[in-house]
């Protein structure tokens, strides 16, 4: 079973083809993350895949509440943590996922890929992927109700304040 979702606030419209997650029939992802020799240590990060109120670079805005009904549905082993919204690149698991005044606020837990990648050339960047359920408007548009997918670390994200804001742990 597979199910086209949008990535970091991309729109179709922006880039060739639709993005696509595949899971298998258990419910784990058909992708694998792969692991770096040399890297040994855990992180965890908190942050913000989301900012309320603020248009992103696609023309988007995320009004409070937007999550809720897909956060209450959350599944029990927790959200994908992807790299770069690659579905073949699972970096981690979001081990905590909800709203705030200010947005979608995550923790996640990295595998050692994950941990090798937030120590090199990342940037801080958060993003999200999901389903539109309810929207009004056009640019900007809307976002009222969304089935978040997965949260991913990426270079650029949609949202220039959506990052991470706290690393735990030790990386060597």
């Amino acid at each position: 079973m597979s199910f086209s979702y949008y990535a970091a606030s991309v729109r179709p419209e922006l880039v060739e083809g639709p993005y696509y997650f595949a899971r298998q029939k258990d419910g784990a992802s058909t992708g694998s993350a792969r692991t770096e020799e040399g890297v040994s240590g855990a992180l965890r990060i908190a942050g913000y895949a989301a900012i309320f109120g603020i248009e992103d670079r696609g023309g988007d805005i995320i009004e409070p509440g937007a999550f809720a009904a897909t956060l209450a549905a959350q599944p029990p082993d927790g959200l994908p943590l992807l790299w770069q919204h690659d579905p073949l690149r699972r970096i981690g698991t979001v081990t905590y996922a909800a709203e705030d005044r200010k947005g979608l606020r995550v923790i996640a837990q990295l595998t050692p890929e994950g941990t090798a990648l937030a120590s090199r050339d990342w940037g801080g960047g958060l993003s999200f992927g999901y389903r539109v359920r309810m929207s009004e408007g056009t640019r900007p548009r809307r976002l009222l109700a969304l089935d978040l997918v997965e949260v991913s670390l990426v270079r650029l994200p949609m949202q220039a304040l959506a990052r991470v804001h706290q690393i735990f742990g030790e990386s060597s």
